[in-house]
């Protein structure tokens, strides 16, 4: 263990280093703050996860985390867990001499795109197994003041989950919003809404209730804090967590959430573009919540990696791939790595357009399926046929009789009409269900699905579309 004199030096020198290449924050720079008293906050454990080797993302890692040594006190125990293809790329490894528990996890082949930060908080919790208030921090979060530790620690032992900032702001970025409201601190006062990302304190009872972090494609936070409150108490987060869950996030988890009064920063690293890509990817393409990741998170060793057995999961790798090449249009990604897989609708392989109209819907009529109809005629960039599944005739529409359960919601309500024995779909024909409320933004084309499994779903972020193939 080096002296806290030496830790102090070697967080200097670190925020000395990167203030020449770096924009300078509008927070107070480490170099600010007085020299670290010696103090530890005991039983509490810091974790903070990196993985990947831009340049940018690295420059911003090591100015967090020259801040994160200056901190007074230092939590017990600070964690750090670095993923790399191998330990010869190791960036972070120093830090083993200057008192931080420093653990190095090498990334699978099958886990390339996948965001692996949760997976390494779960390594980071299993390491510290004497801690009993657990701060998860993104390698990329810095705290305005030097003794943000003792507020999170004092939250924590009110709360059983807490944002460790109350506000939380981007520097350096144009496109970045103000400075926001953290989740925890707004629902501390019964507002559910706030930013959801940077960071998250539980007690050690309240990470083993969670049952370990989920791992994911995309928007882990979201995930996260949607789980925990509920998407009842905060229904915005539907169009924000990585998956359509349906019902699988309602209720919430039966946990006290609080926050701190601090403020904090995610250091300059790139644009929004591609993340935003990203999530909308994730969101889009999945069937169910984690369908295209293995990931045992009762194994903390574990890491995630790609589960390859279905076309939707095939999709959205390749998309994935697109968009960390630099496409930042999600539909545009869908469509080149669609054909790419499985090819374009053609004659050979028919494109057939069909919705469910379920009477018992508010605001649903027939003419929902007749402006659908209209508005794929007037956008849709292949020949269809179009078909609506419906327990009535509807004018100027080819009608298959289906009764559905209003008690499903519109995916479910597609599954049941597709897997219909009564129907007789062209051979190779690509089935694409919309939803009737979905509203296309303008011209668009879809891939052909190779196999019976769903390719994509919601091309555009308000057009809802599920499709599938019949052999």
């Amino acid at each position: 263990m080096v002296s806290d004199f030496e830790l102090k030096n070697k967080a200097l020198q670190l925020v000395q280093r990167l203030d020449r290449v770096l924009p300078q924050p509008e927070s107070p720079p480490a170099r600010a703050w007085a020299a670290p008293s010696g103090a530890r906050e005991p039983g509490v454990a810091a974790v903070v996860a990196f993985y990947g080797t831009d340049v940018a993302r690295i420059a911003a890692a090591f100015q967090a985390v020259g801040r994160l040594l200056s901190s007074d006190p230092l939590p017990e125990r600070l964690v750090f867990v670095e993923a790399q293809r191998s330990p010869s790329a190791a960036v972070f490894r120093w830090l083993s001499s200057c008192g931080v528990d420093y653990v190095f996890k090498a990334i699978p082949e099958g886990s390339d795109g996948l965001l692996l930060k949760t997976a390494l908080w779960n390594v980071g919790a299993a390491a510290c197994p004497g801690c009993e208030k657990l701060v998860f921090l993104d390698s990329d979060f810095a705290f305005d003041s030097q003794s943000w530790l003792s507020s999170v620690a004092a939250s924590l032992g009110e709360h059983d989950v807490v944002s460790p900032a109350g506000y939380v702001r981007y520097e350096g970025e144009k496109l970045a919003p103000p400075e926001q409201e953290s989740i925890g601190h707004a629902a501390a006062a019964g507002r559910f809404s706030g930013h959801i990302g940077m960071g998250i304190g539980m007690t050690r009872e309240a990470y083993a209730l969670y049952g370990g972090f989920e791992a994911f494609s995309s928007h882990d936070d979201s995930w996260i804090w949607s789980r925990i409150l509920g998407t009842d108490r905060r229904p915005e987060a539907a169009s924000w967590i990585p998956y359509a869950a349906g019902q699988a996030l309602r209720r919430g988890l039966p946990l006290s959430v609080g926050s701190t009064e601090e403020r904090a920063a995610h250091l300059p690293h790139g644009g929004f573009a591609n993340y935003d890509a990203s999530h909308a990817l994730s969101y889009r393409l999945a069937s169910r919540p984690f369908c295209e990741i293995k990931y045992d998170r009762s194994r903390p060793s574990a890491l995630p990696e790609w589960s390859l057995r279905t076309d939707e999961a095939k999709l959205m790798k390749a998309c994935l791939e697109k968009v960390a090449a630099g496409e930042s249009d999600p539909a545009a990604a869908l469509l080149s790595a669609g054909e790419e897989l499985f090819g374009r609708i053609d004659r050979r392989h028919p494109l057939v357009a069909a919705t469910v109209y379920c009477p018992d819907y508010a605001h649903r009529d027939p003419s929902c399926v007749l402006r659908l109809k209209s508005a794929l005629e007037r956008l849709c960039g292949s020949d269809f046929t179009f078909v609506c599944f419906s327990p009535v005739d509807i004018d100027g529409v080819d009608v298959v009789r289906h009764s559905p359960d209003p008690a499903l919601d519109w995916r479910q309500q597609a599954a049941a009409a597709f897997a219909d024995e009564r129907v007789s779909y062209p051979k190779c024909a690509s089935v694409a269900f919309f939803d009737l409320d979905a509203e296309i933004p303008g011209p668009f084309r879809l891939p052909r699905c190779r196999h019976r499994d769903p390719a994509c779903s919601r091309l555009y972020s308000t057009m809802d579309c599920f499709v599938y193939f019949k052999a």
